[in-house]
């Protein structure tokens, strides 16, 4: 008999309400292997496969015209600039309803499992597409760094290929265009205004810095063509070409862009009131901003999990972690405080980032070994194609001081990027605990081999699950410990005070949101839990307010997939092999937590009836 899907364990299975959404669809996933009253022929499942096919097929050019950064990763030209106007936003959701039609007349138990998990991922993104119009006013994603899509438009306007003149026109297409697409945004921010929803000062100004970034007049501005795409335009039409494009950029685009800013930090910021103050600065403050807030948890961590579930099950978890860090600061002969601890490593040069240099030092040293190991142990094939990158910081960059950079079709380079003139204040005792949660075995080696997974529809090569990817590297940095890859206490600590630092981060989001804080009470509380407190948790809580939710998925989806693998070990038994579990994860690619739930189920029951694990 098919085993039930993994259950979360312990103290989160008692805190967290894990139904998925989608759970009526996604339990339907163990009928493809009960009897039905007439088994599927071929003919059946050709049809199902058909079907699903022209739908996929049509769902990911729709999500390849809305996405610029998908386009990139492709190396598909961008055809339009995407838009957010509410008939826009209508559209696009009757067009999800109508995809999840179409999907809902496949016949699933006549479809492989790999089918099987590719329609119900698609069926619970179009799910949350459907609903998003609905808090249009309340979004403010389109102007935030680290959510806008401005520079992925920018990089893709800029790198268009120039092959012959329709592809030239093209280019003049959207140019004509990016300056609709800033009016737009001024628009939309001036009737949230109007409906008393505004961006807190604190956000507003790194929204401004980030915006002012884009403005620079003709060849230099970042939406024009490069050098290199230029040199394929005939060099006796190239001067004039260039000059043209210069002038457009500056006539249209570049004049809606500084009615944009002009607008922003004139009339809007004389709305706003003051940070510093006690009011409330959350979405909670606003008409359906619990709400929306509830939309963004699920969207972000795809479970159905509720905001004082969250609440409680965090505040639980900085009690044990706080507990944790005591006890091994015993074992290092050390009797004081944790801040007291840490002022005294900052004094030992051996736990001081000294400079960039000395960072990318550190991270080399710490790198073969846990990729050999790891690779040695789990057999997984991941390609070694990462460098750094180091750059200044930007707007709202602050908890950001490192990340990872994705490849692309047009540059297939993956970086570890980082803020160069911040690095020195991570602690050094943090760097390993940083490469498993980054590089190896998390954020780099999943999204690796995902996207060189050839038998993933495309589709599926692009999701990125903040609850999976997210999650996955927060577990990633815990299993890291679990299997012994923290060779030194200090690094035991440092992956403490990481995870600590994540779990803080995640209560303040609610806080702020849900509950109502107010700024100086979020800051304060970060500070207590903070890697670095002077400044990293001021820059944090401006990422919770301009990126609600997101800072959720981390520890929500890490403790998911911690209860799959333990739930999974009690199957198997003495027959538990890390290594087959996460090459299976990987495989199947990045999904909504649910659906890896219900598809470890299968994988369970597929195991059991071969009766021989692979190895």
């Amino acid at each position: 008999m098919l085993p039930s899907a993994p259950p979360m364990t312990g103290r989160t299975k008692r805190v967290i309400n894990l139904t998925p959404p989608c759970l009526a669809l996604a339990l339907s996933a163990c009928m493809t292997l009960a009897p039905t009253r007439r088994t599927p022929s071929a003919a059946d499942s050709l049809i199902a496969l058909t079907l699903l096919e022209e739908t996929i097929v049509q769902h990911t050019r729709r999500v390849l015209q809305h996405d610029a950064e998908q386009r990139l990763q492709l190396g598909i030209r961008l055809d339009r600039l995407p838009s957010g106007y509410a008939s826009t936003r209508r559209d696009d959701a009757r067009y999800a309803r109508s995809v999840q039609r179409d999907l809902e007349r496949v016949r699933y138990d006549a479809l492989s499992q790999d089918d099987y998990l590719t329609l119900l991922a698609v069926h619970w993104d179009l799910a949350n597409e459907s609903e998003a119009p609905v808090y249009r006013m309340l979004d403010f994603s389109a102007l935030v760094p680290g959510a806008s899509p401005i520079p992925a438009i920018a990089r893709a306007m800029a790198l268009h290929p120039i092959e012959q003149q329709e592809d030239l026109a093209r280019y003049l297409y959207l140019l004509d265009n990016l300056g609709l697409f800033f009016a737009e945004k001024r628009q939309l921010l001036h009737e949230q205004a109007a409906a008393g929803i505004t961006i807190p000062r604190i956000v507003l100004d790194s929204v401004l810095a980030f915006l002012r970034t884009f403005r620079q007049g003709g060849r230099a501005s970042p939406f024009a063509l490069t050098s290199e795409r230029l040199t394929r335009i005939d060099s006796l039409s190239r001067p004039s070409v260039t000059a043209a494009l210069a002038q457009r950029i500056d006539s249209d685009g570049n004049v809606q862009l500084d009615s944009l800013i002009e607008y922003a930090d004139g009339p809007y910021r004389a709305q706003l009131g003051d940070t510093t103050s006690d009011a409330p600065i959350g979405l909670g403050r606003y008409a359906g901003g619990r709400e929306y807030y509830q939309y963004l948890l699920r969207r972000s961590t795809t479970l159905d999990v509720t905001p004082a579930d969250l609440y409680r099950y965090g505040t639980s978890e900085l009690e044990r972690i706080a507990n944790a860090m005591s006890v091994l600061r015993v074992t290092l002969a050390f009797s004081g405080s944790d801040s007291a601890f840490r002022a005294s490593l900052r004094e030992d040069a051996k736990f001081r980032v000294e400079s960039p240099n000395d960072f990318e030092q550190r991270v080399q040293e710490a790198l073969p070994g846990m990729r050999d190991t790891l690779t040695s142990r789990f057999a997984t094939d991941v390609a070694d194609s990462l460098s750094f990158a180091r750059r200044a910081s930007e707007p709202l960059d602050g908890a950001r001081i490192v990340s990872l950079r994705e490849g692309d079709a047009i540059d297939p380079r993956w970086r570890l990027e980082y803020a160069a003139d911040r690095i020195t204040r991570l602690p050094a005792y943090v760097i390993p605990a940083l490469v498993a949660r980054e590089i190896w075995p998390g954020r780099y080696a999943l999204l690796n081999t995902v996207v060189r997974n050839e038998s993933l529809p495309t589709i599926r090569q692009l999701m990125r699950f903040a609850g999976f990817v997210d999650g996955w590297s927060e577990h990633a940095r815990a299993l890291a410990g679990e299997l012994g890859l923290y060779t030194d206490r200090h690094n035991v600590y440092g992956a403490l005070m990481l995870e600590l630092e994540a779990t803080a981060r995640m209560v303040a989001d609610i806080g702020l949101h849900y509950y109502g804080w107010t700024y100086p009470e979020a800051v304060r509380y970060l500070r207590l839990y903070s890697v670095d407190p002077s400044s990293a948790s001021s820059d944090a809580l401006r990422i919770a307010i301009a990126e609600p939710a997101r800072a959720v998925a981390a520890k929500v989806g890490s403790r998911e997939l911690a209860g799959q693998r333990a739930w999974v070990r009690r199957q198997l038994g003495t027959q538990f092999d890390d290594a087959v579990l996460q090459r299976e994860l990987f495989r199947v690619g990045v999904l909504p937590l649910p659906i890896v739930s219900q598809h470890l189920a299968w994988f369970m029951w597929k195991l059991k009836q071969s009766s021989v694990m692979t190895k």
